[in-house]
């Protein structure tokens, strides 16, 4: 007599009781300046779901939505949640499922010249330099002035930048922007990760 057991069927995987998720587009940047957290990011799905029915969040911290910019930000003062030089996981979830992504954090660097509170003369050349922020695969620089402000990417590869025109006089704040980013086709997530330093200095006539 054929054992029953063996006459059963075998197993079949059992087919998933989740409908398909729509195309997922996650963009943003999340930035540390002087230990500050900045966090702000756009989330939506392709079926034209109403603006916060995602949960974000970074490393289990809940980013909060905000209706009245349909954005989810998170601003946060001596911030531990980003390092400089690790990673942090953004974790997105609706519908009872779950994608996520490691975000990379340039590393740390530091604004090499002109040194803090230097007095320089605003006729010369200004010249500014950092060094290099590991993992970073660019940099932008900003100068401040009471009366001014200009910004623009520095040279591909450069740790410094010459200015041989800043006419421009009185306290003055350089900002350098080391970042890298993350752009992942498969479900269209692109967000920006920076590090950001800042040094003052006066330009006299």
């Amino acid at each position: 007599m054929p054992n029953p057991l063996l006459a059963r069927e075998p197993l079949r995987p059992r087919a998933s009781l989740l409908p398909p998720w729509p195309e997922l587009c996650v963009r943003g940047h999340v930035t540390l300046k002087a230990g500050r957290l900045t966090v702000e990011l756009s989330a939506s799905l392709g079926d034209g779901a109403p603006p916060g029915e995602l949960e974000l969040s970074l490393d289990r911290r809940i980013i909060p939505f905000e209706p009245a910019s349909a954005r989810y930000t998170l601003c946060e003062d001596a911030s531990t949640l980003l390092v400089p030089g690790g990673t942090v996981r953004l974790a997105v979830r609706a519908r009872s499922r779950c994608t996520f992504c490691e975000l990379r954090v340039p590393g740390a660097f530091d604004i090499t010249a002109p040194a803090e509170g230097t007095r320089l003369s605003s006729i010369e050349p200004l010249r500014l330099r950092w060094s290099p922020s590991e993992s970073a695969e660019r940099y932008a620089i900003e100068l401040e002035t009471a009366g001014s402000r200009y910004g623009a990417p520095a040279p591909d590869g450069a740790c410094s930048q010459t200015f041989q025109f800043f006419s421009a006089q009185g306290p003055t704040v350089v900002r350098v922007t080391a970042s890298t980013g993350l752009l992942r086709g498969a479900d269209s997530i692109a967000v920006d990760v920076s590090v950001v330093k800042e040094r003052s200095f006066v330009l006299e006539p």
